[in-house]
């Protein structure tokens, strides 16, 4: 739109307004339209818009800098409120009363600034904007403001019905390099069940992987029974990650209605895909093709799946459009960096990286369709419907992959802005993630998400944990950390202050998917002195045993009616690239070549009998 265009738009009666702001008298206006039209464009692109401008407040002129440089010229008003906290008054116009601001339209009070003569409809005409462009500078980026980590809470205040709430820290980076395998290693081993309609895991399977995980789920049994009327269950959160991101990663394929490992997740458990490189990958392929959308666990908000006769549904926004909006914020934003959630929401509002959870609000509500409807106004403010994804996908998903570590507490009375709507009367709390009050993108999740080209984990400086007392014994010299005391009892026995490394133990740990890497990298760095030679012939012993003997596929045995025709078919150019002799009349087909050599047995002249024994 130019700035003729803009003009024209506008009926006489404005356009004598925005010449009054010039301090031109009613009498000496022009009377015709045109002419009004053909002052006001003389006088905004001549050089008296430098004095125009010089006349504005600090605020004002912010403003204009602001959706010229990074607006494309026309205002985006929760954007402006977000980076600044305030929009001049002479241009966010005031209303009336909170009943016609939330419930019906009313008129503003006008108030005169020199705003009116810049902005036509919300928007700045293209030669104008250009020139602006020129006399305003380019405002400061946004930052997101960060916590320092001494200042993150032990508490939260959660209102006089829950008091103070603990606030826990986790190191979510450690936690994912144990519950990976954990998980793996549980699917290998057959005990994970999931639906064959929706994929996710059944309850006594979330139960088991709960066991497994790295210092359990995110709640305690404590913060389960806060006082809640609707007593829903906080968990599983983890549990119910990983499931379906082994399935969505290609590390885990359903078989029935258990869980099996692809090729691919058993080089994962074997460590022969490196741990990051993994991360990174079950991270993109959630993103771009996560079946389950994360906002559908904040089931305190009804109306997401609802169908009817000539019903518009919720349409709920895919949610591949928001995880990708969201990768956007948080490459943009600091690393390494404590960052309270209710920041985050401010700086995801000023970035304009923005993503849209519904197409229909009217069609989500709380506890009655009608009466509960998020639809009216202030009922679906970006921290209801945007905010409570974000705080799902962060806190449920990238936390379970390590991304990101959290400060959190129990939901129950940490955040407040869902009072005003109908029927949240009683609830403690809108989503279970409401507890979620800071996050750190660490090293992990700068790597996954393409921030950086190397990943190397950043472990805490701690005391040598094991002095050697004798042949393959060990003295602890503190308190093993979790993940410390997770590997060390896969491979020793640990009474007391005493630890014994145990071949038995090692083998058995090695065989289900173990890491003799992790272990040699644990009592190297956590040894006060060198190992010693028993200690490193133990370690070399256990790679000769765990390493001579490999599993090269499955295989069939077929038996010829003599040994010559087995030689025969080991020895022709047509069959003998396939097999090999077992001896006697016996020939051994590795599964992989099996149609190959079928081929090849015809070729030579030769069918399977149909009563073969297959072994």
């Amino acid at each position: 739109m130019n700035l003729i265009e803009a003009l024209n738009n506008e009926n006489s009666d404005e356009l004598q307004k925005r010449m009054r702001l010039l301090g031109m008298s009613a009498k000496d206006c022009p009377t015709r339209k045109g002419d009004r039209v053909k002052y006001l464009r003389a006088y905004l692109l001549s050089a008296e818009l430098n004095d125009l401008i010089a006349l504005m407040t600090g605020a004002e002129q912010t403003m204009v800098a602001e959706v010229v440089h990074n607006q494309s010229g026309c205002v985006d008003q929760a954007r402006l409120l977000a980076r600044y906290g305030s929009i001049p008054a002479g241009y966010l116009q005031i209303q009336a009363g909170y009943w016609s601001q939330r419930y019906g339209p009313s008129e503003p009070e006008r108030d005169k600034s020199l705003l009116g003569l810049i902005f036509y409809k919300q928007c700045i005409p293209t030669e104008l904007r250009d020139r602006l462009k020129k006399l305003l500078p380019r405002p400061e980026e946004d930052r997101a403001a960060v916590t320092a980590e001494d200042a993150l809470p032990a508490t939260v205040e959660a209102g006089h019905r829950f008091g103070k709430l603990p606030v826990y820290r986790r190191n979510m980076e450690l936690a994912a390099r144990q519950d990976l395998y954990k998980v793996l290693r549980l699917i290998d081993q057959g005990r994970i069940s999931v639906s064959e309609k929706t994929h996710v895991a059944s309850v006594a399977s979330m139960n088991r992987i709960s066991a497994e995980l790295y210092e359990g789920d995110f709640f305690s049994a404590e913060d389960e029974d806060q006082d809640d009327v609707y007593k829903d269950k906080l968990s599983p959160m983890r549990a119910y990650a990983w499931s379906l991101l082994v399935q969505t990663g290609g590390l885990a394929k359903r078989a029935g209605n258990k869980l099996q490992l692809s090729t691919k997740g058993k080089k994962v458990l074997q460590r022969k895909i490196p741990f990051a490189e993994t991360i990174a990958e079950l991270y993109r392929r959630w993103r771009d093709k996560g079946p389950i959308d994360e906002f559908r666990r904040i089931n305190r908000i009804k109306g997401q799946s609802r169908r009817g006769k000539g019903y518009k549904g919720s349409q709920m926004t895919l949610p591949q459009e928001r995880r990708n909006a969201l990768e956007l914020q948080l490459q943009s934003g600091p690393a390494g960096e404590w960052i309270q959630v209710d920041e985050w929401f401010r700086y995801m509002q000023s970035s304009g990286e923005q993503f849209e959870v519904t197409g229909n609000p009217w069609g989500l509500y709380l506890v009655d369709a009608e009466y509960g409807s998020l639809g009216y106004g202030g009922f679906h403010e970006f921290s209801i419907l945007q905010g409570r994804y974000t705080l799902a996908y962060l806190f449920e998903y990238l936390a379970t992959l390590g991304m990101i570590d959290v400060a959190y507490s129990a939901p129950h009375g940490v955040r407040s802005d869902y009072h005003e709507n109908w029927g949240a009367d009683e609830y403690g709390y809108l989503s279970r993630y409401d507890g979620l009050g800071w996050f750190r993108l660490n090293a992990l999740g700068a790597f996954s998400l393409g921030m950086v080209d190397e990943y190397q984990l950043k472990t805490p400086k701690m005391p040598p944990l094991l002095r050697i007392i004798d042949g393959l014994e060990f003295l602890l010299l503190r308190a093993p950390e979790p993940h410390e005391r997770m590997l060390l009892e896969q491979y020793a026995t640990i009474s007391k202050n005493q630890l014994q490394l145990d071949t038995v133990r090692a083998l058995r740990a090695i065989e289900q998917g173990g890491s003799l890497v992790d272990l040699i990298s644990l009592l190297r760095q956590q040894t006060e002195s060198r190992l010693t030679v028993d200690i490193e012939d133990f370690l070399d012993d256990l790679e000769t045993r765990t390493t001579s003997i490999r599993d090269c596929g499955s295989a069939r045995i077929f038996e010829c009616a003599s040994e010559s025709l087995a030689r025969l078919v080991v020895e022709s150019g047509e069959t003998g690239k396939y097999c090999f002799h077992a001896g006697g009349k016996r020939v051994v087909v590795v599964e992989k070549s099996w149609r190959n050599f079928l081929n090849g047995l015809r070729k030579l002249g030769y069918v399977l009998s149909t009563d073969s024994t297959v072994v």
